[in-house]
């Protein structure tokens, strides 16, 4: 990259060295290894893009000789860097213009050939604030900086003044002492252990061992829990109580543990009691009855030893039967004895789990009003009531004392009292807040007073103020002392906000100051009047001044990030202020006025970029020249030297678009064979470029080398045409001269081609059909020469041969 004009310079030229396409003067396409692109820093940049040109052939869909279509490609970050490095893309074939381009038939071949792209593998780097894929043309525009505005055109950042603030809720336990965790792994209290671990958010390596202990010990026992379950349905009751006492023994605090537990040793004794034989053997007793039950089955295996074998007698007598009757009565009512039994000791058992979980609940509210914490003692309380509310028949005397305990707590003046926040004080239930008031209130008064003595406003108004909270306890210290505190408050607060107002101006906070001055003006009512006046008159003053600056602030922030529209709007309030806020300097006043014409400007130019992108000419042409006259008509925007330099420029795109716009409506012309139309608007164009200020310049000169070169061609198109023209209108004629048996009306549908030129004669192929009455038509065919020299036509041999 090599600056080549311009002090800085604006001007420069790029020389890539990678493979690209060129085309031949025969047609061909081909690789070259070298290629020069100059780029242009425009009027106004960075708010409108560089132009850039090839000063080397390029065959590219978005190449033309006087400029490379970047499309809105551009953006405001966007620096030279990203757009040299996009135009190398360009270059690379990894970007370019299937519709609307500049080259239309770069455009067909490279559709055609896609799968040849990129030539070459590169990894680019440093791309930010361009857009892949292009749209639009851009053109080369003014590159002067001299229309910068004179003010800041930084906005100080916003500042928020409603920050949110996340608290997660903690759970009181979240501190619990490892200790604590420790002892209750020590007592196999794994549920207890598991439900402390949850409300713990920190996290160590000793937590986890315990987390990982405690999961395993329930896990284990889950699975025996559920085996006693099915042998205590099963009536394998011994087996089942086992099977608890492992669970118990393992996680001591497992659910409903100790309750199962009691029931089945109950349901143990009742069976005992009843018949011991009816135990599956020894091994299903608990350990205090097995010697029990191994006499019982010694004593009877030895009376069946000593006894001898005897044949089985059959009875069939009516004293038989009836014996077998009374058998089979006996047995059913001790059956039913043993289900009523164990139905009385299964509910038994399960009022005793009942009692039990009660007299835990009960214990838990005595613990909680010995803590103070007097909603979870009402809740533990209220659960061991509804627990005794099932309990019938058995236990009263424990259910009675319990109950007893539960309603003296609940009725209790404490816990009602505790509920509501208060605690004994001298005598009497009162708040915390009440007691500290009690004592503070002469000492806050006197800090009160000498913080406003001092003017230290806002912890004098924090003083005030929680006195007034006290206004009840106050009235009966002294009901007059609320009045002053009031009025003191008040001076406070109006202080506040004066203050706040001045800080935020001096440190140009100009939202925050609106809203702190407008918070003042409605304190003002309570002033003295004397005071408000003088009062209101600082505030509208100051408020002026902030609106001013926002205002200003907007328009300079429009005005950067080129938003000319907005910009001219907010520049415009600021004049408008102006009229009610006499602190503005002129000077100050005339910078926005000077502001508001550039933006007009650049507003103007936008829309002339816009129509030449949308191949808008004449719309493109229209805001140029506006833009011209505008920097004419307006001495006050740049010095006279540079208002000529740049409606020089200006001059130069309005020319180049015309011309872009005229060729491409000769290439329309052309499409249509309008050769003669075509001829003329060439010949337009090189009056355009001759007669302005521009003739000598390289690109224009390298145009017109174009052009005329592009008139040859088509001049002599134009004129064989016209030899063309002239051999089909008179086509019948020169047949009949060499076809005298042929009819006039019968020669139809004239073909007639330009062949070549031989000594200085231009040949041409004539043909025609003849039509015939009752056979099939003839085609004739015949060659005429028209001589350049003396312009005679004849018949020719050249192209029989």
């Amino acid at each position: 990259m090599k600056p080549t004009k311009g002090e800085p310079p604006d001007q420069y030229t790029i020389t890539y060295s990678m493979t690209g396409l060129q085309q031949t003067a025969e047609g061909d396409v081909v690789e070259s290894e070298k290629h020069i692109i100059e780029l242009s820093i425009p009027f106004g940049f960075p708010h409108f893009p560089p132009s850039c040109k090839p000063k080397s052939e390029i065959f590219h869909p978005d190449f033309d000789p006087a400029a490379i279509c970047l499309g809105d490609a551009w953006e405001q970050n966007a620096t030279l860097a990203n757009v040299i490095l996009y135009i190398g893309k360009m270059i690379n074939g990894e970007i370019f213009s299937a519709k609307n381009a500049f080259n239309d038939e770069a455009a067909t071949w490279y559709k055609k050939h896609s799968n040849r792209f990129p030539l070459n593998k590169i990894t680019w780097g440093g791309e930010s604030g361009l857009r892949s894929g292009r749209s639009d043309d851009q053109i080369d525009i003014l590159n002067e900086d001299d229309l910068k505005s004179d003010f800041d055109l930084t906005l100080d950042d916003e500042v928020d003044d409603s920050p949110e603030s996340t608290f997660s809720s903690t759970n009181s336990e979240e501190h619990e002492d490892i200790d604590l965790l420790r002892q209750l792994k020590f007592q196999k209290r794994f549920n207890e252990l598991l439900r402390k671990l949850r409300t713990i958010s920190h996290s160590s390596e000793e937590l986890a061992e315990l987390k990982e202990v405690a999961d395993q010990e329930i896990q284990k026992c889950k699975s025996l829990y559920r085996e006693a379950k099915n042998l205590e349905n099963l009536g394998s009751a011994a087996k089942a109580l086992k099977r608890f006492e492992v669970v118990q023994n393992t996680v001591s605090d497992y659910p409903s543990i100790e309750a199962d537990i009691k029931r089945v040793k109950q349901t143990l004794e009742l069976l005992s009691d009843l018949d011991p034989d009816q135990f599956d053997g020894p091994h299903q007793l608990p350990e205090m009855e097995k010697g029990v039950s191994d006499k019982a089955q010694k004593k009877k295996k030895d009376t069946q030893e000593e006894q001898p074998l005897k044949k089985p007698r059959h009875r069939d007598s009516f004293f038989d039967s009836t014996e077998k009757k009374s058998k089979l009565f006996s047995g059913v009512l001790i059956t039913l004895g043993v289900c009523a039994v164990g139905a009385i000791g299964l509910y038994y058992s399960y009022t005793g789990s009942i009692l039990n979980q009660s007299q835990q609940y009960f214990n838990q509210c005595e613990a909680s009003m010995k803590s103070s914490q007097f909603k979870q003692a009402k809740q533990f309380c209220e659960n061991s009531r509804q627990l005794l509310d099932q309990i019938f028949l058995f236990h009263q005397a424990q259910r009675s004392a319990i109950r007893t305990g539960t309603d003296s707590i609940l009725l209790s003046e404490e816990l009602r009292n505790g509920l509501e926040g208060k605690i004994l004080f001298e005598g009497m239930y009162l708040s915390k807040q009440q007691v500290d008031n009690f004592k503070k209130i002469k000492s806050l008064v006197d800090e009160a007073n000498a913080l406003f003595k001092e003017k230290k406003w806002e912890k004098a108004s924090e003083k005030y103020t929680l006195l007034q909270e006290k206004s009840t306890n106050i009235k009966t210290f002294s009901p007059e002392l609320l009045t002053t505190i009031e009025e003191n408050k008040f001076i406070c607060q109006f202080q506040i906000a004066i203050e706040s107002a001045d800080r935020f101006i001096s440190e140009e906070q100009w939202h925050l100051a609106i809203g702190s001055l407008t918070h003042t003006q409605s304190l003002l009512a309570g002033l003295p009047e004397d005071e408000r006046a003088i009062y209101k008159e600082k505030l509208k003053s100051a408020l002026n001044r902030c609106k001013f600056e926002i205002s200003l602030k907007n328009a300079d922030n429009a005005f950067n990030r080129g938003n000319w529209q907005d910009a001219i709007i907010s520049y415009e309030a600021c004049l408008d202020i102006a009229h009610s806020y006499s602190a503005i300097k002129p000077s100050q006043l005339q910078k926005i006025s000077n502001t508001i014409e550039r933006s007009k400007l650049y507003l103007i130019i936008e829309r002339g970029n816009k129509a030449f992108s949308q191949g808008l000419w004449n719309e493109a042409i229209d805001a140029y020249a506006e833009a011209s006259t505008a920097l004419a008509s307006n001495q006050t925007l740049l010095d006279e030297a540079k208002i000529d330099i740049n409606r020089k420029k200006l001059g130069k795109i309005i020319l180049q678009a015309s011309i872009i716009r005229d060729k491409q409506t000769v290439k329309s012309q052309l499409e249509n064979s309008e050769l003669h139309e075509a001829g003329k608007l060439y010949n337009q164009i090189l009056k355009s470029i001759e007669g302005s200020k521009f003739s000598r310049d390289e690109d224009f000169i390298k145009a017109k080398e174009e052009i005329h070169s592009t008139l040859e061609d088509l001049n002599q198109k134009i004129y064989i045409s016209e030899k063309e023209d002239y051999l089909r209108a008179n086509f019948q004629t020169l047949f009949l001269s060499n076809y005298p048996a042929a009819v006039r009306d019968n020669l139809t549908q004239p073909v007639i081609s330009y062949v070549k030129e031989v000594a200085g004669k231009l040949l041409f192929r004539m043909q025609c059909t003849e039509k015939r009455i009752g056979s099939r038509p003839l085609t004739l065919v015949m060659f005429y020469a028209y001589d350049k020299t003396n312009g005679q036509w004849e018949l020719s041999t050249e192209g029989q041969q």
